[in-house]
């Protein structure tokens, strides 16, 4: 589903660290999501290499979803910073400083 879709909408309101997000900025996907308590933030830097609307302004959210359906530019852009930002959490960097931890202790 990645592959066939431009953009990723996450309309959860309540997360932990969202995984199904990392994994869509990492199929280089443009995302918007509710900024809320924990999690998005994490992963999104609002304007660099996704969207975060304000919890529950569900009219800021179709403004920017409206956005990335009609913006290729923009929607290319954030979709190109995703995938880069979200290699801070790829397998290889989180094995290898895991690993180092573990050798330097």
């Amino acid at each position: 589903f990645y592959r066939r879709a431009k953009i990723f909408a996450f309309t959860s309101t309540s997360e932990g660290f969202p995984n199904v997000l990392g994994e869509a900025m990492g199929a280089s996907l443009a995302s918007i999501s509710f900024d809320c308590n924990a999690g998005p933030s994490d992963l999104i830097d609002d304007g660099v290499n996704g969207f975060l609307v304000t919890e529950m302004d569900h009219a800021g959210y179709k403004q920017k979803l409206r956005q990335l359906m009609t913006n290729n530019a923009l929607r290319n852009r954030l979709s190109e910073q995703a995938f880069i930002s979200v290699q801070k959490f790829s397998t290889e960097k989180i094995c290898n400083e895991y690993l180092n931890f573990m050798l330097a202790n």
